[in-house]
């Protein structure tokens, strides 16, 4: 487990509201109650989602937004614009959609809604006091149960952090790095779209910062993973997988794109297409740059991808305005369940707005993912499934491979390290096969797939 200080979001919201109440007038407290929500429906990423929503109102209104460290959401500021606010909480909601703390009915007589509190410091200031006591003293219970167990694990600091930056000049940053295929089913045959590159932090911090918590501030990891980001790069065309490959997808910041060893990258891949994934919370704090490297891909004939939507985001946003060449939803079994609440209308949607050959499922780790994607209309995925099947069938069809065990040559393969790769009995027959035979379709029958075209959706 990695620690962080549980009680510092906390301790900051008493110092602010006792000092507004010496001057109440005007002055509120808005309480999203999401450590209610159930911890299926309440992952770390959405939180964070959820308190960055208010950023703009931060800078524009004057309001403070704190992040608790039960995942609540405190809004804090005087003269507060209420409609500005409630359509945020809307948008919240529905991204928290399937939850039922979230149903309440807003027509009720009542008007309660268990979702969120308002508080009026003229009026409420006591309670608010009190609620604020008991988030604290969760938190220091928190803190001293976390620091029983992670003694001796440190924050990131910036002292620490310019260590770290240079500790990751002294490693083979490929050892760290991961591949893992994307396919579209086309016709009757699944073909390989682009093969993802990505770093495997989980091996990353063993090597560099086995004693830091990466994630104990955010921005200061935002830092690192700008260096990173050009350590991978740098490292990269060393691969002789990258440089066999027709097509990679890199996981990178958005800022990244503008610095030299991005653009020596580029050179370097020739006419090969590539496609940058960012992360939806980068596309919503960086809007203006994520519209700006959007553009300036496709001038260069790239591609961008918007990543890690989740079932519960997808009725949260219109995916249209951003207009991404491909956007990533990750499938959890839940989708396919009858009756699940938004999410195959949201999806169909999204669909329906971007077009099937620009909607990506990722994580399908069963055969019931891709099934069920197609009915959905999508034609694209990425997973484990599709890791034993391209697997199987290399196996199957490569001589040298016989007796390679299916483990064995998912991890070879999945491997950007030219050492791990040369253990396969035949390096070449990792990506011997491009294509192989599709699915079955099963349900109601699938839409019509839409044959890619250059980067697809453009």
């Amino acid at each position: 487990m990695l620690y962080r200080d549980p009680t510092h979001a906390e301790r900051e919201l008493i110092d602010l509201v006792e000092r507004g109440a010496k001057t109440p007038s005007g002055r509120t407290a808005v309480h999203l109650h999401l450590s209610q929500l159930m911890p299926a429906h309440r992952p770390p990423q959405y939180l964070r989602i959820a308190s960055r929503l208010f950023a703009p109102l931060e800078s524009d209104a004057g309001v403070r937004v704190f992040s608790m460290s039960n995942g609540d959401v405190m809004i804090i500021g005087r003269d507060m614009p209420e409609d500005e606010i409630d359509r945020m909480i809307h948008r919240i909601k529905s991204l928290f959609s399937n939850d039922p703390l979230t149903w309440a009915d807003p027509d009720d007589e009542d008007g309660f809604d268990p979702f969120v509190t308002w508080y009026a410091f003229e009026v409420d200031l006591e309670e608010l006091r009190q609620v604020i006591r008991g988030l604290l003293a969760d938190a220091e219970k928190k803190r001293r149960d976390q620091m029983k167990v992670t003694a001796q694990t440190q924050t990131l600091t910036s002292d620490r952090l310019g260590g770290l930056i240079e500790g990751l000049g002294k490693i083979n940053i490929r050892h760290h790095l991961r591949r893992q295929p994307c396919v579209r089913v086309m016709d009757r045959k699944a073909v390989i779209l682009f093969e993802e590159i990505y770093t495997s932090m989980a091996d990353l911090r063993k090597a560099v910062a086995p004693d830091v918590d990466l994630f104990s501030s955010r921005w200061l990891f935002q830092d690192f993973s700008r260096s990173l980001d050009r350590v991978v790069l740098t490292g990269l065309p060393r691969a002789e997988m990258v440089q066999a490959q027709r097509r990679i997808s890199l996981n990178l910041n958005l800022e990244t794109v503008f610095t030299r060893e991005y653009q020596i990258l580029r050179q370097i891949l020739g006419p090969k297409p590539v496609v940058l994934e960012v992360q939806l919370i980068d596309v919503f704090t960086n809007l203006p740059t994520y519209l700006k490297v959007r553009d300036q891909l496709r001038a260069d004939g790239d591609a961008i991808l918007i990543d890690s939507l989740t079932p519960d985001m997808l009725g949260t946003m219109d995916m249209s305005q951003l207009d991404p060449d491909f956007v990533k939803v990750q499938w959890v079994s839940d989708m396919a369940t009858p009756g699940q609440r938004n999410t195959g209308g949201d999806l169909g949607d999204i669909v329906e707005a971007l077009g099937g050959d620009r909607v990506i499922l990722t994580r399908c780790d069963t055969e019931l993912a891709i099934t069920w994607g197609l009915t959905q209309g999508i034609y694209t995925f990425q997973g484990r499934f599709i890791d034993a099947i391209l697997g199987t069938v290399s196996i199957n069809t490569q001589p040298k491979l016989a007796g390679v065990s299916l483990r064995d040559f998912v991890r070879w393969r999945a491997a950007v390290d030219n050492a791990t790769r040369q253990q396969c009995p035949d390096p070449a027959a990792l990506d011997a096969v491009q294509e192989f035979a599709s699915p079955p379709r099963r349900g109601r029958a699938a839409r019509a797939p839409v044959t890619p075209a250059g980067t697809g959706g453009k």
